[in-house]
């Protein structure tokens, strides 16, 4: 009864819009399809995919020449039994022949609210055309977002990607270095720390940058590891703001950046990287000093837990942003740019359900109360 109402009440949010399609693959789960892949392939571009939260994990799937919207219940979702819907690779891919250019059709495709090891944008030896205009929103990632551009690097570009809200788990964002990347928004996420090995640990490899913006972010992790750095390869032209780095190398592997408003803590190798590798100094840079967070005894022990309270108690970081606001993570109440929400989608969702009288005679009436809460 609980999956028939969650179901219902997905269906009414998103009655003005294109189909709606669900996916389950508990045993006993109900929706319209157990397999995500075979969802994708029955849906049209312009629906909305609705999936379940579950122990098994839903394996690899493409959104492939068509734009679709995929939801799941959040990286660590606010109910009695926080489920997540887990996917192994997910890709969104444009190639030759389905595609009509300037507009190729997975263009305009979101994911939000999944655990995910790895989303390709793009990624593929058969997908030839670069993907455009994507929001990957509130999802947690065990190694990374890929961002790879096909077919000719010199005049394949991406661009117009949004990256808010997710939490990369020892993972990060890795871009190809001969590729073109314009118009990026990488905001409000967090990039832990706790292992060393090749995922990528931050941002990776974005040379052929304009106009890529790396805003509100949070590095932390744990200092007993080898490799702390927070760029890897060769990052230029980036435009890095009101980041806080902790525990983590923030100099390194990034050269010819404008950095503005940020702050380090206890940073190995330097805690002044806007003044290294050709980078710009453009204000408001704090070197060195405790940002105060809620929870800052746990990030400085570099404990994983996206649930932590990474809002700025006092201190320097303290409304010392370039707009104003506190820098580091963002906790806007008048926008959906809130940490405190990026645990869950943004659909609503039945928070508990309770049955009032599980002992019901034949022909009479089960009585449930719900309490359902809004998303943000």
């Amino acid at each position: 009864m609980k999956n028939i109402i969650l179901s219902l009440l997905v269906f009414a949010t998103f009655a003005s819009q294109a189909t709606v399609r669900t996916v389950n693959n508990n045993p006993s789960g109900l929706a319209q399809f157990s397999n995500l892949q075979s969802c994708m392939d029955a849906s049209s571009t312009g629906d909305t995919i609705y999936l379940h939260g579950s122990t098994i994990s839903y394996g690899n799937a493409g959104i492939s020449n068509k734009k679709l919207t995929i939801i799941g219940p959040g990286m660590n979702p606010d109910k009695t039994i926080p489920l997540t819907a887990k996917v192994n690779y997910l890709s969104i891919t444009n190639s030759n022949g389905l595609s009509t250019a300037p507009v190729y059709g997975a263009d305009g495709s979101a994911v939000i609210g999944l655990e995910v090891v790895a989303i390709g944008i793009g990624e593929g030896s058969t997908y030839t055309h670069a993907v455009h205009n994507i929001k990957i929103l509130r999802n947690k990632f065990t190694y990374g977002l890929i961002v790879d551009p096909r077919g000719n690097y010199s005049t394949n570009i991406s661009s117009n990607i949004y990256v808010e809200g997710n939490y990369f788990q020892n993972a990060g964002i890795l871009f190809i270095a001969s590729s073109i990347y314009q118009n990026f928004t990488i905001e409000n996420n967090v990039f832990y720390k706790s292992v060393d090995g090749s995922n990528p640990y931050g941002m990776q490899n974005c040379i052929n940058a304009t106009n890529v913006n790396f805003n509100h972010n949070l590095f932390y992790g744990v200092s007993s590891v080898t490799n702390k750095d927070c760029f890897q390869g060769n990052n230029t032209n980036l435009n890095v703001l009101n980041t806080i780095f902790i525990n983590r190398n923030p100099a390194n592997n990034i050269t010819n950046s404008s950095f503005l408003n940020n702050l380090t803590y206890n940073c190995t190798g330097s805690n002044t990287p806007w003044l290294s590798g050709g980078n710009l100094n453009v204000g408001g840079n704090i070197a060195n000093q405790n940002p105060q967070m809620v929870s800052q005894i746990d990030i400085d022990n570099g404990v994983d837990n996206p649930l932590l309270d990474f809002t700025i108690a006092s201190g320097m970081a303290n409304n010392e942003g370039s707009d104003g606001k506190d820098m580091g993570l963002l906790f806007d109440n008048n926008t959906t740019r809130n940490w405190a929400y990026s645990r869950m989608s943004r659909l609503p969702y039945i928070n508990t359900l309770t049955l009032l009288n599980p002992s019901v005679l034949s022909g009479g009436i089960m009585n449930f109360q719900i309490n359902a809460r809004k998303a943000k």
